[in-house]
């Protein structure tokens, strides 16, 4: 009895080390802190510490289907860690059946518009690799009656839902990355952060 009891502390204790390992991992922020809490100066400062393929995708499939000979999916990606919260990214992805090693784009939606089946078929045709990005987290375009998750940028927001302001502001609030005046608060730095990781 002994034995299991000191089998069963031990396996405790490596499921503990385990998860205590997988919370640090989520709570590391995907951008390093300011530099002296200082703004970036230059585009060097801006993306310095940043690398793209650095945290795991975790993409989930949603949904998938074949149109016009096109292979096409639903799917959601993660952007980061921002303020401890995770951010995820829902895309509709495709490429033309059997494809291999095909050259890709990212397709970036105007403002109040949305992810577009049409887009990923057209350059799919094309012979790319297409990913169209929803990051304003508008219904999906061309994409009958999906009701699954969208995009939820967790502890930031540049969407025009809440934060229309801040495609045109560096200054802070509560949903902005920085608490200071900083180019890392303007809305069109999460949505390039969120194309970068796109193209992982």
């Amino acid at each position: 009895m002994k034995r299991n009891t000191n089998i069963m502390t031990k396996l405790t204790i490596a499921l503990l080390l385990i998860l205590a390992g997988s919370l640090t991992t989520l709570s590391q922020e995907t951008l390093p802190p300011l530099k002296d809490g200082g703004a970036p100066k230059t585009v060097e400062e801006l993306w310095a510490g940043y690398d793209p393929r650095q945290e795991p995708l975790e993409v989930q499939i949603i949904k998938e289907w074949k149109q016009d000979g096109v292979m096409l999916r639903v799917v959601r990606y993660r952007i980061g860690i921002f303020k401890g919260q995770k951010s995820m990214m829902a895309a509709i992805y495709g490429y033309p059946g059997g494809g291999t090693n095909l050259p890709g784009l990212v397709q970036i939606h105007g403002g109040g518009q949305s992810a577009n089946v049409n887009a990923v078929v057209t350059n799919a045709k094309r012979g790319y690799a297409c990913i169209s990005i929803n990051w304003a987290g508008n219904p999906l375009g061309g994409v009958d009656d999906y009701q699954g998750p969208n995009t939820d940028w967790g502890a930031v927001d540049a969407t025009q839902h809440t934060h229309d302001d801040h495609f045109h502001s560096v200054q802070p609030d509560s949903r902005t990355l920085d608490s200071v005046v900083s180019p890392r608060n303007n809305n069109w730095f999460l949505i390039t952060l969120a194309a970068r990781r796109a193209l992982t």
